[in-house]
């Protein structure tokens, strides 16, 4: 079985906003699996009705449990569909 590796991170790679008087940076995921590398939008805080959250480095490592709780959802939610899938290509390059 693969490592299957899911990161929230602060995309600096992108334009900033400031909010609050903040430099703030959308938070984006990191997902390895079979070395192959994606970089997507987090949608974590969807269902808060935030469409693309954005943080400063402080808050981002200081998040909130309320956050937290719905980052962790995400991370479980992508690795289990991912692990479905390489069962799934498994089973097909068996038979």
């Amino acid at each position: 079985m693969s490592t299957i590796t899911v990161k929230h991170y602060l995309n600096r790679r992108l334009k900033s906003k400031i909010i609050d008087k903040k430099e703030k940076f959308p938070l984006y995921i990191q997902i390895i699996n079979n070395k192959q590398v994606a970089q997507l939008k987090s949608n974590a805080l969807i269902d808060l009705g935030i469409e693309t959250a954005y943080f400063s480095e402080i808050e981002f490592k200081n998040i909130n449990e309320i956050y937290l709780g719905f980052i962790t959802t995400e991370k479980n939610i992508i690795i289990d569909i991912i692990e479905t899938l390489n069962n799934q290509s498994k089973e097909i390059g068996a038979s």
